[in-house]
């Protein structure tokens, strides 16, 4: 290294150089370096301010050390943060400060292309799994054997092919590669790995299902590269969401009788050779919709179904094999049978002969009577709805849920689909309104133009996107949102915002929201943001759901604010910020905006000045965000000089507290002494307005060291076991 490194500032006079060449020529690779040895070269070079704080005499750096970046397996640590852990250079930066200092190991990122170019800072990390199994289910055998979970990272930048390729070649088995494949791929539940010894084991995620429906909703959610499509297309246009994914690799069964040909359709429909007579499933009828339905009886490739909720000469025979005709219970259908009080529904008239089906509600739920019998009982009494009941309204029926004189609402009253009108009922509790459960009110309904929905990719058999989990919620919007990676900061703001009262409500009248989208205008983003949050608010209070992935929201709000559209970790309120201003542009009632003058008091009452400043601030901005989050600040300067006061009132959404900053410092330092005595540790309490002065007499009085000049004491800052930075006494 001696005789062709530059002095410490010719050092940073050809960095700066080599920074305004990158720009100039665009450069799109980028190398990442730890912010503790950058800090120690800016220091040592005097790359940047902080000058004033080093002494004459300069301190190396000594090699570039990022192994601190790096987790056990040797890959860039999920929880770093720029600036406080790594700072981006231009590649031609690296290449200079490694052929002058050495070391390293080197980290290359490329810029991600799209509507907003950003580093792909994290790759994608795939555990890859070996099926070779006729059932599709790994066992503990093949744990056990040399085919174990390996884990290896992938860029987004590849193209589909190379990733189908270090896929396959993960499993360590170089004769599948002259063998028919296929190569499943899902988002992980979490955003960072369990130990390695666990593995995605240990989290289920290559779980043994516990029943047939479990598993054929597990292999719903995973999703095939189809090798027939352009695979020289990059990753990013297929693993997209997250930083963490699954991939199973599946071996063609072979020379065995089976009819099917490969392990994971035959895990998909092994529930289709166990159905047996009674047991609950969904059924599809002649006009191609589905109801959850009964099976009757069982031949072998024939099965009986009978429609629940309909006459008998509806019933159908079907096979057994055939997709289209059956799936397993709540594929096609919701499990509405799972009443609440208030819930709606259609209640069959107790006629034997030509009975009718009536619109009605739920006045109560009772649990079974019987502990082995896992059905409920429910209230039922038909209701006026536009028309008469055989004898006027009804007397209440208890029915149980599974009644085939139950039916969702909307089976056989078309007109039923919209909440009925109140009748003078005392069973009806007065708080009621005439409203429905949520699960069947208006405000559950989507926005018509849901152009940010998860869509599927046509390089995979199915939907790429991490589904929403389905489950009932403790409580009316208490679900869970999933980690898509680093993502903490978003949804712990999202989830404040989704019990702000009146934001929530506005979003969940989807015709308002609908009515008030303002698509034209520049400075937001076509509607994009507000369709993404209406979404978010639906589903995160229909009741449906349990856990709620949050990508399109996040996807939405990073095509205008490119720092989220990665995975590294960033500041809530800042995306809080950037979401209500996003949301206001695109629900901007004002289409098209005044020119407004400042607004000064000129010695009127402050009343006057601010409704006034308000009016005027309306001209150009209207929405549920400025009438939610927004308020005037005052703000009152006066002149030294003349004397002039002004007084004007500013429109805010959010006010920065500065917090008190403590008082007393404690600081832990190291004494090594001069005669090589063994070090100690000290600490030192100070006032945080002192300095390094008062620091080292403290450190001389704490340590017995009086009579010391303090000149003879050094403080420096200690890495990696070199001196980093020394401290001027003031």
């Amino acid at each position: 290294m001696e005789g062709r490194t530059p002095i410490p500032s010719r050092q940073a006079q050809e960095v700066r150089r080599a920074q305004e060449k990158s720009q100039q020529v665009n450069e799109n690779i980028y190398c990442i370096v730890s912010t503790k040895w950058w800090s120690a070269w800016c220091n040592y070079s005097g790359f940047d301010s902080n000058e004033s704080l080093i002494k004459n005499e300069y301190v190396e750096p000594g090699p570039i050390s990022n192994e601190p970046l790096f987790d056990e397996r040797g890959m860039l640590r999920i929880d770093v943060v720029e600036n406080d852990d790594y700072v981006v250079i231009p590649n031609g930066v690296w290449k200079l400060i490694q052929g002058w200092y050495g070391g390293g190991p080197a980290i290359k990122r490329r810029l991600l292309s799209g509507d907003v170019p950003h580093l792909e800072i994290h790759f994608i990390r795939v555990e890859v799994r070996l099926v070779i199994q006729d059932s599709g289910e790994p066992d503990s055998a093949l744990s056990s054997s040399n085919h174990k979970n390996t884990i290896i990272e992938l860029s987004r930048l590849d193209t589909i092919e190379q990733g189908w390729l270090s896929i396959v070649k993960a499993t360590g088995m170089k004769e599948i590669m002259n063998t028919a494949v296929r190569v499943w791929v899902k988002p992980a539940e979490r955003d960072h790995f369990v130990p390695a010894t666990g593995g995605l084991h240990d989290e289920a995620f290559w779980r043994r299902t516990k029943s047939i429906l479990d598993a054929e909703k597990d292999i719903e959610s995973w999703s095939m590269i189809d090798t027939s499509s352009n695979m020289n297309q990059t990753l990013n246009s297929l693993l997209s969401e997250g930083l963490r994914w699954g991939a199973l690799v599946e071996c063609k069964i072979g020379g065995k009788t089976s009819r099917y040909a490969w392990p994971r359709d035959a895990l998909k429909h092994r529930w289709r050779l166990r159905i047996k007579s009674g047991d609950i499933i969904d059924a599809k009828d002649s006009e191609g919709r589905w109801f959850d339905s009964v099976v009757r009886q069982v031949k072998e490739v024939q099965i009986h179904v009978h429609f629940r909720g309909w006459a008998a000469r509806w019933d159908t025979w079907v096979d057994r094999f055939d997709e289209d005709s059956i799936q397993p219970l709540f594929t096609h259908t919701t499990n509405w049978r799972k009443f609440k009080k208030g819930d709606a529904c259609e209640i069959r008239s107790e006629e034997e002969k030509r009975a009718l089906w009536y619109e009605a509600r739920v006045l109560e739920v009772y649990p079974s009577d019987d502990p082995k019998i896992k059905d409920d009982y429910v209230l039922v009494q038909a209701m006026i709805a536009g028309h008469q009941t055989l004898s006027g309204p009804s007397k209440p029926r208890k029915l149980s849920t599974q009644s085939e004189s139950l039916a969702k609402m909307g089976t056989h009253i078309k007109r039923a689909r919209t909440p009925i009108q109140q009748s003078n009922n005392h069973y009806l509790s007065s708080s009621s309104s005439g409203k429905l459960s949520p699960s069947y009110t208006n405000t559950t309904q989507t926005i018509s133009s849901r152009s940010y929905k998860t869509t599927t990719s046509r390089f995979l058999s199915q939907s790429y996107g991490r589904p929403h989990h389905k489950g009932t919620p403790p409580a009316p919007g208490a679900v869970g949102l999933s980690n898509l990676g680093n993502t903490c900061f978003m949804n712990s703001m999202l989830q404040c915002l989704s019990h702000t009262k009146q934001l929530r409500e506005y979003f969940l009248n989807a015709e308002r929201v609908q009515s008030e989208l303002n698509e034209d205008n520049p400075l937001g983003s076509g509607g994009n943001i507000a369709r993404a949050y209406a979404d978010f608010i639906s589903d995160s209070w229909s009741g449906d759901y349990a856990i709620i992935v949050p990508t399109i929201l996040k996807k939405a709000v990073g095509q205008q604010a490119s720092q989220f559209l990665g995975y590294q970790q960033q500041d809530s309120q800042e995306f809080m910020s950037y979401l209500l201003d996003g949301l206001h542009e695109d629900l901007n009632r004002v289409r098209k905006k005044p020119y407004i003058e400042t607004l000064e008091s000129n010695g009127r009452p402050d009343q006057v000045v601010a409704n006034e400043s308000w009016d005027r601030f309306q001209l150009r901005n209207k929405s549920i965000i400025i009438d939610t989050f927004y308020g005037l600040l005052r703000s009152h300067i006066t002149c030294p000089n003349c004397g002039h006061e002004s007084i004007t009132f500013d429109p805010y959404n959010t006010l920065s507290l500065p917090l008190p900053s403590a008082k007393i410092r404690r600081i832990t330092i190291t004494l090594s002494r001069a005669d090589g005595s063994r070090p100690t540790k000290y600490l030192v309490q100070l006032s945080s307005r002192d300095t390094i002065t008062q620091l080292k007499q403290g450190l001389a009085r704490i340590s017995g060291e009086t009579d010391i000049d303090i000149n003879n004491l050094d403080i420096c800052d200690i890495w990696s076991h070199r001196i980093q930075k020394c401290y001027k006494n003031n």
